[in-house]
C-alpha cells in the first residue's frame, strides 16, 4: 500500500489586473464601471488569464486623461509575455472582456458553446469584438455548463448576464 499522498495541481498565485475604470451618468446618477483580468499561477507552471480587457484603441484612461496600461503590459510588468499564457478563459464576448483575446497566440480560449453559438449566429453585442474573440489563429475549447478547469478551477455557467456567460471559482491552498 502506498500511504504518500497523491499530488494535486493547486494555484500558487492570483493576480487582480486592473485595466481601468470609467464614470457613467445615468438617471439614477453616476455609476462607474470597473474593468478587470486575473491571472492564475498553477504550481506547474501554467498561467490561466482570465478576460483581456478593451482593444488597443479603446484602452480606458485615467482622471488625468491618460490611458490605463493594457493587459498585455501588466503582464509584461510581472514578466509574463502573451506567449506564456496556456489557457485564456472568455468570461463572455463583450468587447471589455474579449479585446485583447487575440494577443495571445498559445493559448487555448475556454468558452461556453452556448456563449460561442450565439456570437457565431451574429448576436449582435458581440459583433463589434469579433475580429479579437474569432481570429483566425485562436485555438477554441467549448464547454457545456460547470467545468474543472484545474484542481482548484472551476468554471461556472452562470448564463444571466450575457447568453452562456460564465464564472469562476478559484480555490486558494
Amino acid at each position: 500500500m502506498n500511504d504518500s499522498p497523491t499530488r494535486q495541481t493547486v494555484v500558487s498565485r492570483l493576480y487582480f489586473i486592473c485595466l481601468g475604470y470609467r464614470t457613467f451618468e445615468t438617471p439614477a446618477g453616476a455609476r462607474e464601471n470597473n474593468y478587470a483580468a486575473y491571472l492564475i499561477q498553477i504550481d506547474d507552471g501554467r498561467n490561466i488569464l482570465v478576460d483581456t480587457g478593451f482593444p488597443e484603441d479603446m484602452q480606458p484612461v485615467d482622471p488625468d486623461g491618460k490611458p490605463w496600461p493594457n493587459v498585455v503590459q501588466q503582464l509584461a510588468s510581472i514578466g509574463i509575455a502573451p506567449q506564456d499564457v496556456d489557457t485564456l478563459v472568455c468570461t463572455h464576448y463583450d468587447l471589455d472582456h474579449c479585446g485583447r483575446n487575440d494577443a495571445f497566440p498559445n493559448a487555448m480560449q475556454v468558452v461556453q458553446r452556448k456563449q460561442h453559438d450565439e456570437a457565431v449566429r451574429g448576436y449582435e453585442r458581440y459583433q463589434r469584438g469579433r475580429a479579437f474573440w474569432d481570429a483566425p489563429h485562436i485555438n477554441r475549447q467549448l464547454i457545456d455548463g460547470d467545468y474543472m478547469l484545474a484542481p482548484g478551477i472551476r468554471l461556472l455557467d452562470t448564463d444571466g448576464h450575457a447568453p452562456g456567460h460564465q464564472s469562476l471559482l478559484v480555490t486558494l491552498p
